[in-house]
C-alpha cells in the first residue's frame, strides 16, 4: 500500500496515504512478518498488519479476514482492532469503529470489477464525506492500476 495517493480536503493538496505497513502477529504489533503471501490468504483466515497513515497518530493494528479467496474472486473484510488516534491522545476510532469490506471479481470480458463498502462509527467521521470519498478512490485507482494522485479529485 506504500505509495498510494489520495486528496487532501483538509491541506487542499495530494498527501502519501499509507506511510509504513507491515504485517504482525496477530494484534502484537511488535512482532514483524513477511508481506502475506498468496497460499496465506485462503477463505475463514484471519491475517493481521500495522499501519501509520498520513492523518492518525501512531500505528493502528487491522485484522483482515479473507472471506472468499478463488482465481476469479476475491472478498477482504477489514476492522481496526486497534484504537485509532488524532493529536496523540484523541481517541477518533475505537476498536472495530471502521470497517471495510473489498470485492474484486473477475468479469468476462477478462477485466475485474471492484467495489467496497466503508462503516465509519465515530462522530469524527460526521462531515468528513469528502475525505473518505478521496481514500476510497485512491484504494480504487490502487487496485485498477490507474495513478493514485491522477486528477480530478473525486472531492474538492
Amino acid at each position: 500500500m506504500h505509495g498510494i495517493r489520495y486528496w487532501s480536503v483538509t491541506d487542499k493538496e495530494w498527501r502519501d496515504l499509507v506511510i509504513e505497513a507491515s504485517a504482525v502477529d496477530g494484534t502484537d504489533s511488535k512482532i514483524r512478518l513477511p508481506d502475506f503471501t498468496v497460499l496465506e490468504m485462503k477463505a475463514g483466515r484471519d491475517l493481521f498488519f500495522a499501519q501509520r497513515d498520513s492523518r492518525s497518530s501512531g500505528e493502528v493494528v487491522y485484522r483482515m479476514r479473507v472471506r472468499e479467496a478463488g482465481a476469479d474472486r476475491l472478498v477482504l473484510e477489514l476492522e481496526n482492532v486497534t484504537r485509532v488516534r488524532a493529536f496523540i491522545v484523541m481517541t477518533v476510532f475505537k476498536p472495530g469503529g471502521m470497517k471495510m469490506l473489498y470485492f474484486l471479481e473477475r468479469r468476462a470480458s477478462g477485466s475485474w470489477g471492484y467495489y467496497a463498502l466503508f462503516s465509519a462509527n465515530s462522530s469524527y467521521a460526521e462531515g468528513n464525506e469528502a475525505s473518505f470519498i478521496n481514500r476510497a478512490a485512491a484504494y480504487y485507482r490502487h487496485f485498477t492500476g490507474v495513478p493514485t494522485d491522477g486528477e480530478p479529485p473525486l472531492a474538492r
